[in-house]
């Protein structure tokens, strides 16, 4: 569902931010929100047996959580350079990355299924 737009100039011809609920297939809810206003640099989860969050959860370095269990510590790293360092290596070993492409069609195809429901108002069915 897309948000109110608060700013009819700036959010013309994008959504100011949008909200969605993901359904797994064993009945398992994710409920997601984004915005390109509002601030959202986190992730909170909550299970039956216990929770985690993230906060900040994208930034480039200095993550840090906490979980039912305790802290969650993180070594601060550079992510796009650990992840072209992959795309080398495997290049020159000729092996396949963790990353692949798949992984970002994937995603696209979340993705799109968000505003497709958003635009639409009915919930879309996703194929494995």
């Amino acid at each position: 569902k897309e948000g109110n737009k608060t700013d009819l100039h700036r959010f013309k011809e994008v959504e100011q931010s949008i909200s969605w609920t993901f359904e797994m297939p064993d009945g398992i809810l994710a409920e997601g929100n984004t915005s390109y206003e509002t601030g959202m640099n986190f992730i909170d989860a909550k299970t039956e047996k216990g929770s985690f969050e993230l906060k900040p959860a994208f930034s480039y370095n200095n993550l840090q959580g906490k979980s039912t269990l305790g802290a969650l510590n993180f070594k601060s790293t550079n992510q796009q350079a650990l992840q072209m360092d992959d795309f080398a290596l495997c290049v020159k070993q000729n092996e396949p990355t963790r990353v692949p492409g798949e992984m970002g069609k994937r995603d696209i195809k979340l993705l799109l299924s968000i505003y497709e429901a958003a635009k639409t108002a009915k919930r879309i069915v996703l194929k494995a």
